[in-house]
C-alpha cells in the first residue's frame, strides 16, 4: 500500500479534534502494509461457547452464565466456484474510521493487501480516529475519496445521501457477484440489513452489530447484584446498588446517541419489527405512539431517581464515563461491541470480567431484544476510480475479507451462509481478555434468549433530535416525557 502523509495538516487536524472533544490526542496514521491477523478461512463455520452437553442430533448444547441454553451446530458450506474478473488497474482511495483500534487497523490492512494482490490496484487508505473530520472539507468541495466506511462521528451521511453524493449501488447488489466467485451478492448477504431509499440502495452493509449494556460480572457477583433483564429488575438493582454506595448506570452524555442506540432503541424494537420500522422511518405517528412514550418514561423515571444514574453523566465524554465505570463508580455502561477493545488498557490489570446484556428498558413479559444494525460502506458519486471502488465493495463479501473484518472489529458478518466462529475470533485477536469479552457478547446475541429485530431503516434527522431530548429526560427539572414527544413529533420527517 502506497501512502503520502501530509504531517502538518494531520497534526493541525488532530490538535483541532483534541481541543474540541477533550479526547486523547492521537496523530492520524495510515495503515502499514503488513498482514497482522490470519483467521481461518475454512468453509466450515461453527458458533462455539462453553460446551455443556451433546444433543441427540449431534449438535452442541451450551449454557451461558444465566443458565440459558443455546444449541450450536456445525454447518459446512460448499466453496463458491471461481469466476474470472475483468482486468483492473490504477488507484483507489478509501476513507476508514477505526477509533484508535490496532486490531481494526489490522483487519482492514489484511483486506486491502489481499485486494491489491488480486487486482494490482494501488490503494491509498486514509485510516484513523480523526479521518472523518479531516476528510469532511473534501466532501463539501466535491472531491471525495472513492469509498467511505460509514462509521464514527463526523459523517453527515444523511446529508450526503440526500445531496446525491452517494452512488446508487442497487445494480451492484442485485446483479453483482462476490469478487472472484459465482455467488451473487443479493443471494448471500442478509437482505434484512439492506437500507433502501426510494427503492434505491446507496449504502451496503459489510458487518452487523448490536448495542446494549456492559458490566463487570465478577464485581456484580461479589456484591450480590443480579443483571437486570427488565425495567422492574433495573429499578430494584438501583435501590440495592444505592444502598451500597454505587450508582447503577452511565452513558456518554455529550454523545447521547449512545443511550439512544444501546438502551432506548432496543427497547422500542421489543415491540416488534413492524412498529420498529415505522419508528425508524421518522414517522410522527410512531413517535406519538404509547409504546414509545412508555420506553421514554422508563428512561426518565430511572434517571431521575436519586443515585441511580451516575452523577454528571449528561455532561461527560467517552473517557470520563468509561474510566469511572471501570473504577466501579457505576455498574452498567451503555455502549457498542467495540468497548472491550477500546478500553482494554484501562481494565486489563483490574481483574475485570467484562460481560454484556441487552437493554433492560422492557416490561417483565417482553423478551429481551437486540436491534441488529448494519455497518455500511458507500461509494462516492464523484469517485475518480468508480470501477475500482465497486470491485473493492464486492471484495468485502469474500470469505476471507468477512473473517478479517469480523474478527478485528468483534462484529458479526452479513453473509447468511457464514456464522460467527467464537474460537477463531478469540484466537485471531490473540486470545486477549477483550476478545473473550466480545465473543461472550456475540454468543449472547446469537443465542435463543433474545429476539433479533433489524435496524434496516434510515430515519433521517429524527435520531439526532431524539438524542437531544435524552439528556433533558435524564435531568431533574428537564422536560416532561410529553413535552419531549410533542417536540419530536413536530420535527419528525414523516407527518
Amino acid at each position: 500500500m502506497k501512502h503520502t502523509i501530509k504531517w502538518v495538516a494531520l497534526l493541525l487536524s488532530a490538535l483541532l479534534l483534541f481541543s474540541m472533544t477533550g479526547c486523547t490526542l492521537v496523530i492520524e496514521e495510515e495503515v502499514v502494509s503488513t498482514r497482522v491477523i490470519e483467521p481461518s478461512t475454512s468453509s466450515t463455520a461453527t458458533t462455539t461457547t462453553t460446551t455443556a452437553a451433546t444433543d441427540t442430533d449431534g449438535s452442541t448444547v451450551t449454557s451461558d452464565a444465566t443458565g440459558t441454553q443455546t444449541k450450536a451446530t456445525t454447518t459446512t458450506r460448499k466453496p463458491a466456484e471461481t469466476r474470472t474478473e475483468p482486468k483492473l488497474s490504477g488507484k483507489l482511495e478509501l476513507q476508514i474510521f477505526t477509533n484508535e483500534s490496532q486490531t481494526a487497523d489490522g483487519g482492514w490492512t489484511n483486506v486491502i493487501n489481499a485486494f491489491e494482490d488480486a487486482t494490482g490496484i494501488s490503494v491509498n487508505a486514509q485510516i484513523g480516529s480523526s479521518v472523518n473530520t479531516m476528510m469532511s472539507k473534501r466532501w463539501q468541495k466535491g472531491d471525495p475519496p472513492d469509498m467511505i466506511w460509514l462509521d464514527g462521528s463526523g459523517i453527515p451521511d444523511q446529508q450526503y445521501e440526500k445531496a446525491g453524493s452517494f452512488y446508487d449501488l442497487s445494480k451492484l447488489f442485485n446483479d453483482g457477484y462476490v469478487y472472484g466467485t459465482t455467488d451473487k451478492i443479493k443471494d448471500v448477504v442478509d437482505n434484512n440489513l439492506v437500507q433502501k431509499n426510494g427503492g434505491k440502495i446507496y449504502r451496503l452493509p459489510v458487518l452487523s452489530t448490536a448495542g446494549g449494556m456492559w458490566y463487570d460480572a465478577r464485581f456484580m457477583s461479589n456484591n450480590g447484584f443480579s443483571v437486570p433483564q427488565n425495567f422492574d429488575q433495573l429499578m430494584a438493582l438501583g435501590a440495592q446498588a444505592k444502598a451500597k454506595g454505587y450508582s447503577t448506570m452511565t452513558y456518554t452524555g455529550i454523545y447521547s446517541s449512545y443511550a439512544l442506540s444501546n438502551v432506548i432503541a432496543p427497547a422500542v424494537a421489543a415491540y416488534g419489527q413492524s412498529y420498529f420500522d415505522q419508528f425508524l422511518s421518522g414517522s410522527a405517528a410512531a413517535v406519538k405512539d404509547a409504546r414509545f412514550k412508555k420506553v421514554m418514561q422508563k428512561f426518565a423515571d430511572f434517571c431521575r431517581t436519586d443515585g441511580y444514574l451516575m452523577e454528571g453523566s449528561t455532561t461527560m465524554d467517552h473517557t470520563s464515563t468509561q474510566q469511572r465505570w471501570i473504577n466501579h463508580a457505576t455498574l452498567l455502561i451503555a455502549n457498542g461491541l467495540w468497548l472491550p477493545d477500546e478500553t482494554r488498557k484501562l481494565w486489563s490489570q483490574k481483574s475485570f470480567d467484562m460481560a454484556w446484556a441487552p437493554s433492560p428498558l422492557i416490561d417483565a413479559d417482553q423478551k429481551q431484544t437486540v436491534a441488529i444494525s448494519g455497518k455500511n460502506v458507500a461509494v462516492a458519486t464523484k469517485a475518480k476510480n468508480l470501477d475500482n471502488a465497486l470491485a473493492f465493495v464486492r471484495f468485502l463479501y469474500r470469505d476471507e475479507a468477512q473473517n478479517w473484518l469480523m474478527y478485528s472489529y468483534g462484529y458479526m458478518g452479513v453473509r447468511t451462509d457464514m456464522k460467527f466462529d467464537t474460537d477463531a475470533f478469540v484466537k485471531a485477536a490473540g486470545g486477549t481478555d477483550a476478545a473473550k469479552a466480545t465473543a461472550t457478547a456475540l454468543d449472547y446475541i446469537n443465542g435463543n434468549k433474545v429476539n433479533r429485530v433489524y435496524w434496516n431503516e434510515s430515519w433521517g434527522t429524527l435520531g439526532d433530535e431524539i438524542a437531544l431530548e435524552i439528556n433533558e429526560l435524564a435531568m431533574k427539572g428537564g422536560k416532561s416525557v410529553d413535552e419531549a414527544i410533542d417536540r419530536l413529533a413536530s420535527v419528525a420527517p414523516k407527518k
